[in-house]
């Protein structure tokens, strides 16, 4: 199971090499700006999983997309 931290930028800043290691245990960090996030730390085969997941939904709502102009008669595609 994924676990998520908090850390705000001077924390993570001055405590880089723990903010590296914990992600690459796989731990996701969010960093914070005045109580805002602002960025995330992860993993790498992390942030790999999540750009081939969102690939994935891409493909199948432009797949959707197609199927639905051919529905309705526009085959322009």
């Amino acid at each position: 199971m994924e676990t998520t931290h908090v850390m705000t930028a001077t924390e993570a800043r001055v405590h880089f090499g723990e903010l590296m290691r914990r992600a690459r245990a796989g731990e996701t960090i969010t960093i914070t700006r005045r109580g805002k996030p602002v960025a995330v730390a992860m993993s790498y085969a992390m942030y790999q999983d999540l750009k081939a997941r969102k690939a994935a939904r891409d493909a199948s709502a432009d797949a959707a997309a197609v199927a639905n102009r051919h529905d309705e008669g526009d085959a322009t595609t």
